[in-house]
């Protein structure tokens, strides 16, 4: 048996010798010519290795390398397409005689890769890459890996520098300062991490800061992971960013079980731009049909502060719009559906409550139920122009060839909305119900409910977007409205007060204005009772000037009273408009001393009226004029309103009240006088002359009369 043991003994002692003496012996620099010639045979590409190659075999297999270059391929801006200034491994090497991978720190300083593609869509390691087979692993029929630990004392990566030039895209992008360093890695040991870069994009210029640190641990098969205080810190700074910069950072805890297929993330906080976000996500079935459920709350912030990291907030009516909101929700998602169920938001003085899903990203089909409190809109729409010249800016329109409302036409949506409190475009509203429902491109809400100005409203909205220019109805009834405080709201101007009913059937087509008003087609009927018109005292203005009829037809704008109200017991009117053209022939207003009717058009698509008004006395002026009031009875005052819908023109109509008074009792008196000696124009129904003309006329043939 000795001579076994001698041969085992002197196989020992030659390996041993070989290891110690190799190294000692065969220099790796010696064959330093040799690589840098077979990289350029190989790749066309210079290789240089500036410091001297250093290898070792006991009592660990090490490598340094330093200095280490590789050209940049032909055509393209760097200089070097890599370079390492200094690589370190060990590998000890008796503990893998038993199975152990035990690695020293490995150091890696000075790294810069620069990839790069011309406008071509060439890349700089095209000619480095050669076609490749497929290959089949070695399958391992127990399903396992090689049976080998693995322990790193640790990864240390320094000043590394990585660069993406997309000549073809025009992208740039930088990742400088790359910096990694971890405690020891090994199997079930918590190792931990610190992760440092700067990254920089040409267009738009920008950069971010970002540091990572966290403890983590891993079973030996990579399958659980956990991730204990984690700490990301981001800043950023550029075009688009704000003007200080933007701080973000965020802390979480992390259990992956890659074997279960769930995964946990809890303590989660989001902070930055004086926004924290805190909550915590399950997810499971990560193997198969992943889906996650979590929840979060929102504290108090400025959204308008948040909503300029986007570019800039908008400016609102009310300068503290916007500037508190606060959230809690849950959440549940898949690859096919989300949901936020419940949630509860709270914008400035105003509370959502509820849930949205989207039961399908195809379509997508949407659900939703939101309650809200109270809100005023206004106080979040754009400031109005307050100085004269000063415009707000123009609603963009839809181009002709553009479809706005094609995305209707497979969106799936049911919901209901119910608002406690709605004040907008300064009308007051409350009890407001609705039900929103969209489907194969037609879009409903039916029913609308609500309670305003002392009365209720109920309708319906419907929008047909099956094809590219949407059509629209609406109907909405008006039960027992106010109307004065209702255009007091509407309009700042309390003119016309009373009780009643207004019902609206109108249908129209497209999305612009100008469209709309030349397609609107429809009835309007509006019912008033024991009401008022404000500021003009028709009743005693003509019973004022009846004493002498010459002052009716001065034609001043001064000659209506201004001091008092006009009175009525009932005011019904109906309008029905034709392609943009609406019209009115029954205007019907009551009162004890006065009956006033009416009959005119609107042309909605040039903004002008033409309106003719008669008001004329039932009944004696007693006290307010005597008997020369008493001629006027059942004479019509003619007033017409002709014009831009803004600014009309409204004066007394000097032919038809020429033409009213010579049909009166005034006729048996003078028609001889008027028609054939003073030559009125306009008499016999001409109006040929001006109005000034036969007022006049007429003002001079009355005074020789009386």
């Amino acid at each position: 048996m000795k001579w076994f043991f001698g041969i085992i003994a002197a196989a020992v002692i030659s390996i041993i010798a070989a290891i110690v003496i190799i190294p000692l012996v065969v220099d790796p620099n010696d064959y330093k010519d040799e690589i840098i010639a077979g990289v350029k045979s190989a790749t066309g590409r210079d290789l240089s290795i500036r410091d001297d190659m250093q290898l070792s075999v006991f009592p660990a297999l090490a490598v340094r390398l330093g200095g280490v270059a590789l050209s940049n391929a032909p055509g393209f801006e760097a200089k070097q397409m890599a370079a390492v200034e200094e690589l370190d491994l060990k590998v000890a090497l008796m503990p893998l005689l038993s199975g152990s991978l035990e690695v020293d720190t490995v150091v890696l300083r000075g790294l810069e890769l620069n990839l790069a593609k011309d406008k071509n869509g060439k890349t700089n390691w095209d000619d480095l890459v050669g076609e490749k087979k497929a290959e089949t692993p070695a399958s391992d029929p127990s399903g396992r890996g090689p049976d080998l630990a693995l322990q790193i004392q640790g990864i240390v990566i320094d000043s590394a520098k990585l660069v993406w030039d997309d000549r073809q895209s025009g992208k740039r992008y930088e990742l400088d300062n790359l910096s990694l360093k971890t405690g020891t890695i090994a199997s079930g040991k918590e190792v931990p991490v610190e992760l440092g870069l700067v990254l920089k994009s040409a267009s738009p210029a920008q950069t971010f800061d970002f540091d990572l640190t966290a403890n983590i641990t891993a079973n030996d098969d990579m399958t659980r992971l956990r991730i204990a205080g984690l700490i990301a810190e981001l800043g950023a700074t550029g075009e688009g960013l704000p003007s200080g910069g933007l701080d973000l950072s965020m802390k979480a805890e992390v259990d992956l079980d890659k074997g279960a297929g769930t995964v946990a993330i809890s303590d989660l906080a989001l902070t930055g731009a004086d926004v924290q976000l805190t909550g915590s996500v399950n997810g499971k079935d990560l193997n198969g049909t992943p889906s996650f459920d979590g929840s979060f709350k929102l504290a108090e912030s400025d959204l308008k502060q948040l909503m300029t990291l986007g570019g800039s907030a908008p400016v609102t009516a009310a300068p503290a719009a916007l500037t508190r909101v606060s959230a809690e929700f849950g959440v549940q998602a898949s690859a096919k559906s989300a949901a936020l169920k419940p949630f509860r938001v709270k914008l400035d003085d105003s509370t959502f409550t509820g849930d949205f899903s989207i039961k399908s990203f195809e379509g997508p089909a949407l659900r939703f139920a939101l309650n809200l409190d109270q809100i005023d809109i206004d106080r979040y729409l754009p400031p109005a122009a307050a100085e004269e010249g000063q415009t707000t800016e123009p609603v963009p329109t839809a181009k002709s060839d553009e479809d706005p409302t094609a995305a209707l036409r497979t969106l799936d949506l049911a919901g209901q909305v119910k608002i406690g409190k709605l004040k907008v475009a300064k009308l007051n509203t409350a009890n407001i119900a609705v039900d929103i429902k969209s489907s194969g491109g037609l879009l409903t809400v039916d029913p609308i409910a609500a309670d305003l100005y002392a009365g209720k409203l109920a309708g319906s909205i419907r929008l047909d977007a099956r094809r590219k220019e949407p059509k629209i109805e609406i109907k909405n009834a008006l039960e027992g409205i106010q109307i004065g405080p209702l255009l007091a709201d509407l309009s700042g101007i309390e003119r016309l007060v009373g009780e009643g009913n207004v019902d609206v059937d109108l249908r129209m087509q497209g999305l612009d204005a100008d469209r709309i008003k030349q397609t609107l087609n429809g009835t309007i009927n509006l019912a008033l009772d024991d009401g008022a018109y404000r500021g003009v005292d028709v009743v005693k203005t003509i019973c004022s000037i009846a004493g002498k009829l010459d002052n009716l037809i001065k034609g001043a704008s001064g000659e209506l009273n201004q001091a008092g109200d006009t009175e009525f017991s009932a005011l019904s009117a109906s309008i029905t408009v034709v392609d943009g053209i609406a019209n009115n022939n029954d205007l019907d207003v009551k009162s004890p001393l006065l009956r006033v009717t009416g009959k005119g058009s609107a042309n909605l698509g040039q903004d002008t009226i033409d309106y003719l008004i008669k008001g004329e006395l039932v009944s004696a002026c007693e006290g307010q004029g005597g008997a020369g009031a008493d001629q006027l009875i059942g004479i019509p005052l003619p007033i017409r309103a002709q014009g831009p819908m803004a600014s009309p023109k409204i004066a007394p109509d000097w032919a038809a009240l020429v033409n009213e008074l010579a049909r009166s009792e005034i006729k048996d008196k003078a028609q001889d006088l008027i028609k054939d000696k003073l030559k009125i124009p306009g008499l016999d129904g001409a109006s040929g002359a001006p109005a000034e003309d036969i007022g006049g006329a007429l003002k001079e043939g009355l005074k020789k009369l009386f």
